[in-house]
């Protein structure tokens, strides 16, 4: 079952880091007391960005009035977050008789894509271990159930396009607010591939992006097209398929090994 259900969506609040960020990255701020964001923040592929509205406080964020009005129009056009909904333990227990693994490419559909992005992220960063809240710890094994989270049932990185659009669209800092359709392809066709990774997501896609000359893209400032209008339709169109790059095609239902490992997981793992 998912972790976040259509009325809600979860916020993360890892640990603040000051790690290296991906790419050529351009901040809102280069005074040396204001917090530069986390590279290790869990959101892709502008966790920099995004870690400055939770990880410290305003006064310490260096965000701008740019910074607030992307925020607001592409995380918050619809309906606030609301964590406390979201926390819903008999919804996050897996049903022992449905299939896991089912792809579910219309699952939120309805929602903004930086909404749908990150109700995603948050049914794939965490793995349910014992069925409640204790429970929700980030991989640390079954990285292949978690691949498949990301890459097969879900439209993950459909709605991380659709979600980078709106930020350019709106006059965001490419390489900071939103990334081109090459570093979210780049990232995809990498981390999807026919090879499980061997690491949980994030830490995969900080190696992926400190090391593939894809991961580097320039720092420009796009033009502001949509002013304050926020209606996803005006920047971008949902995939009514999950896409595969392990063969070139639209995501299809799973192979026999991967129902086989679906089976095998579903005893310990919620949102996979």
């Amino acid at each position: 079952m998912d972790i976040i259900t259509p009325s809600a969506t979860l916020t993360l609040t890892p640990t603040p880091t000051t790690l290296p960020r991906f790419g050529s990255r351009t901040a809102s701020s280069t005074t040396s007391s204001v917090f530069p964001g986390s590279s290790d923040y869990p959101v892709f592929p502008n966790g920099v960005f995004l870690s400055k509205f939770y990880l410290v406080s305003s006064q310490y964020s260096g965000l701008n009035d740019l910074d607030h009005h992307l925020y607001n129009v592409c995380y918050l056009p619809f309906n606030p977050f609301d964590v406390e909904k979201s926390f819903d333990i008999d919804k996050r227990r897996a049903s022992p008789t449905g299939s896991s693994s089912t792809p579910r490419p219309t699952y939120l559909i309805n929602e903004a894509p930086c909404k749908r992005q990150a109700a995603i992220n948050t049914n794939c960063h965490f793995q349910n271990t014992n069925g409640s809240i204790s429970g929700l710890l980030p991989y640390s094994d079954q990285f292949d159930v978690q691949q498949q989270c990301y890459c097969e049932k879900y439209p993950f990185f459909d709605s991380v396009l659709g979600c980078m659009k709106c930020f350019e669209k709106h006059g965001g800092i490419e390489g900071y607010h939103w990334f081109p359709q090459s570093y979210v392809d780049a990232a995809w066709k990498a981390y999807c591939g026919p090879e499980p990774p061997t690491v949980e997501f994030y830490k995969y896609m900080s190696q992926w992006a400190n090391t593939d000359p894809a991961a580097n893209v320039p720092s420009t400032t796009a033009s502001t097209v949509l002013g304050t209008q926020t209606d996803a339709s005006l920047y971008y169109t949902y995939a009514t398929t999950i896409r595969s790059p392990k063969n070139g095609a639209p995501g299809k239902a799973l192979s026999l090994r991967g129902v086989l490992l679906a089976a095998l997981a579903a005893g310990v793992v919620l949102c996979q």
